[in-house]
């Protein structure tokens, strides 16, 4: 596994575990990201949690074991029961076992490993930071059963995560006597933004980017579909029949390289969302900053607590007419564009929204839990102490 050896760090004083879904595995993860084909901007290794090392963690990751037919089947038919992958957890237990903490990503990774907490009974039990992103938005729709079976699973966590402060809210009032802490997201950031052209004389260009069950395509096609002096591109698989305007296409990018050149094309960014709970296209409104392009957005999920509404350019849910405003306005005023530009890459810096603030966020909470002070000692990283796989 390649790593730079020469930044400096704090001597590492904490074993941390990052449990992620089938299919994530860091040497795969790592490999994609070689040639490209890991889409977005992405760091090295899963969601940049490595960086962790730069605060005193050793970083280990989950493995997919490989597995035959059977072995498959088993593992699908208990995520199905479960609604939780625990075949793949069950798998990695020694990790978790060797612990002094657990990070997970997602609910399906925190049920996950709560539950093999409580079948395997190690004789040291390692902190688990269980985090939360669909779950709470899904709550209302769960069966008794597991509502009650998920409830006393969770309420074993030490720290329910979330990344929006609408979950944390939904979350405290599910788990009023749990630990709950809103953490923000972010992603690799050590991009320069793009050169952009004016977009005087020709149609002002749209790209809308997501496959999450939140996007709004509907609005967002009635806003903009069949528009004079519009051009848009949605970069979505979850769109199932192409819309019925001329001016709006459906592209997928297959490489970072097509990727790039999306936004590249793009003059701004749209992010049409319905409403939730879990902050739905912050991803992709980080990216947009990081590259230089203003963004406009729903007022939902809780994503004001990431940028202002003089960072990003915010409009209700649900209405085709407004969202057609804001677009006319942004499309006729390069200067409101530079300004949402300058001060939403500014709020992205002071406010650490990178992969290495959000790891940073976790070795803080890790901290807590586990008694230590920041550490003063720093020396060569090495590549022990980023794990292993």
């Amino acid at each position: 596994m390649s790593y730079d050896p020469t930044t400096n760090f704090s001597a590492p004083d904490i074993n941390a575990y990052v449990h992620l879904a089938y299919g994530f595995d860091a040497q795969k993860w790592q490999n994609d990201w070689k040639t490209g084909t890991k889409i977005g901007l992405n760091e090295e290794f899963p969601y940049g949690y490595h960086h962790a090392a730069a605060f005193g963690a050793r970083i280990v990751y989950s493995t997919d074991h490989k597995e035959n037919a059977p072995q498959k089947i088993l593992r699908y038919a208990l995520r199905l029961l479960c609604g939780f992958d625990l075949a793949h957890a069950w798998r990695n237990r020694r990790k978790l076992h060797a612990a002094d903490i657990v990070w997970t990503h997602t609910e399906s990774q925190s049920l996950a490993m709560l539950c093999v907490m409580r079948l395997s009974k190690p004789a040291r039990k390692p902190k688990i930071i269980a985090q939360g992103v669909w779950l709470y938005d899904e709550w209302p729709r769960l069966n008794g059963l597991k509502r009650i079976f998920y409830r006393r699973l969770l309420r074993t966590a030490d720290i329910l995560s979330v990344l929006s402060p609408l979950n944390r809210d939904a979350a405290s009032r599910l788990f009023p006597t749990q630990r709950v802490e809103f953490v923000k997201f972010g992603i690799k950031a050590d991009y320069e933004p793009l050169t952009k052209a004016s977009p005087e004389g020709r149609p002002i260009r749209i790209l809308s980017l997501g496959n999450d069950r939140h996007r709004d395509w509907d609005t967002l096609i009635h806003a903009a579909g069949n528009q004079p002096g519009i051009e848009v591109k949605l970069a979505t698989a979850s769109l199932k029949h192409p819309p019925n305007a001329s001016n709006i296409s459906i592209v997928h990018p297959h490489t970072n390289g097509e990727l790039f050149a999306l936004f590249d094309w793009a003059d701004l960014v749209v992010v049409a969302l319905k409403p939730n709970l879990h902050a739905s296209g912050i991803t992709v409104i980080e990216e947009a900053v990081i590259l230089g392009l203003p963004v406009i957005c729903t007022r939902a999920g809780g994503l004001e607590a990431y940028f202002r509404a003089d960072e990003v350019f915010y409009v209700e849910g649900e209405d085709p007419a407004q969202l057609r405003m804001a677009i006319q306005r942004l499309a006729s005023d390069g200067a409101r564009r530079q300004a949402l530009i300058h001060k939403a890459r500014q709020r992205l810096h002071d406010d650490g929204l990178t992969s290495t603030g959000y790891a940073r966020r976790h070795v803080e909470l890790s901290r807590q839990l586990l008694g230590h002070a920041a550490p003063t000692a720093v020396r060569p990283k090495t590549r022990q102490d980023i794990g292993a796989f």
